[in-house]
C-alpha cells in the first residue's frame, strides 16, 4: 500500500543520485 509507493519513491531518488553522481564522475574523466 502506502509503504511500498514511498519506498518506489525513495529507490527513485537514490537512483537519481547515482545516476547524477555517475554522470559528473564521467563528465569529471575519472570513470
Amino acid at each position: 500500500g502506502v509503504l511500498m509507493i514511498w519506498h518506489k519513491k525513495d529507490l527513485l531518488r537514490i537512483f537519481e543520485t547515482l545516476k547524477n553522481y555517475h554522470q559528473k564522475s564521467i563528465e569529471n574523466g575519472s570513470l
